[in-house]
């Protein structure tokens, strides 16, 4: 009996040290929790003739914890693979924008600076140039820098492959120093205005925390803000956009197709300026309610704004220019909606007039 117990449990110990190993979804207390509930099943009462039918119950608990992270698939629970998992390793809380080499390495960048990388993946940044140790990289060994910008900035990236990415306000990007042969990925979380180098044999994919992209070659705007609408708007070309379930949709140009809890919205025709404007410095509105137009400035400004509730759903068309002061940009609105503002402390309090 004793002999039984010792090979169960060890059964039971290494195909939960696998699925550590292997996923990161459920948090670790569930799974300690899980564990630590087998572990006393099997190692409570040891002289209780019932002790058969718990190590019996151990051991299926073991098997049906196993079966479920096996099962994964079906049950539409999302895989969070190296690339996120380097996103979510350092702080986006940064009041310069961030240039995160392989090695930890941290760079401040100006902000509407360019970043541009090599086919070796070199880093040039205005008149500097960066250099990492190639020759301790193993041929399939891929080295992932990190991009954070905070709110009030923005940056332009253009990737090994020439691909180029325009880096919106609040957003982080993590993506290869250099591509490999076999593949095209990055991580966004924010937002980012993407024209993609075309390459027919490797896919470009651009991961987020709800869905995926796949392109071959084209231009399109990703938003995945925490206080806004997740979206997808493809200006040309072609994407598919598969979400966490598995679902998956094809874009055409001027298409935009939101992504929530639920999974995939409907694709709607859209006019693309409107949200793909802020790379030109130009906040495009139509018939947009205030509330969201001052979440949008409170990302490129990094301003803190206060409405009365009798302003936030007032519609707003029109163009601001992100170049512009503030004041400038509030003044600008209230020659449209009947506004008022003044400060308060580290903050603007919006009211009607």
């Amino acid at each position: 009996m004793k002999e039984e117990k010792t090979n169960i449990d060890k059964v039971a110990r290494r195909l939960i040290n696998f699925f550590r190993e292997k996923e990161r979804i459920a948090s670790q207390q569930e799974k300690d929790d899980l564990w630590h509930e087998i572990e006393h099943k099997v190692k409570v009462d040891k002289k209780s003739r019932r002790l058969r039918f718990i190590i019996t119950a151990a051991a299926s608990a073991a098997i049906i914890f196993s079966i479920i992270w096996i099962g994964k698939d079906k049950l539409f629970v999302p895989q969070v693979d190296h690339i996120k998992n380097i996103a979510n390793s350092i702080s986006t809380e940064t009041e310069d924008i961030l240039l995160v080499l392989s090695d930890d390495e941290q760079i401040n960048i100006k902000s509407d600076s360019i970043v541009t990388y090599s086919k070796s993946g070199t880093i040039s940044l205005q008149s500097e140039t960066y250099k990492t140790n190639t020759e301790k990289q193993k041929a399939d060994e891929i080295e992932y820098n990190q991009i954070i910008v905070p709110k009030g900035k923005r940056i332009q990236v253009i990737l090994s492959d020439e691909s180029k990415l325009w880096v919106n306000s609040g957003t982080k990007v993590v993506y290869p120093r250099n591509f490999t042969e076999k593949k095209r990925e990055i991580f966004v979380d924010g937002e980012v205005y993407l024209e993609v180098k075309h390459n027919k044999k490797v896919p470009f994919i651009v991961k987020t925390n709800q869905f995926d992209v796949q392109v071959l070659g084209t231009s399109f705007n990703i938003c995945t803000y925490k206080s806004m609408e997740s979206s997808v708007v493809l200006v040309n070309g072609l994407v598919d956009v598969k979400d966490y379930k598995g679902k998956k949709s094809e874009l055409k140009p001027s298409q935009r197709i939101v992504i929530d809890e639920n999974g995939l919205g409907e694709k709607k025709t859209v006019d693309t300026y409107e949200y793909t404007g802020w790379i030109n410095n130009l906040l495009v509105l139509k018939s947009q309610p205030l509330n969201e137009v001052f979440e949008k400035l409170h990302l490129y400004y990094d301003i803190n704004f206060d409405l009365e509730e009798s302003v936030k759903n007032m519609p707003l068309s029109g163009k601001l220019d992100l170049k512009d002061n503030i004041e400038d940009i509030i003044k600008s609105i209230s020659k449209t909606a009947p506004i008022t503002y003044y400060k308060d402390n580290n903050k603007i309090v919006i009211k009607e007039k």
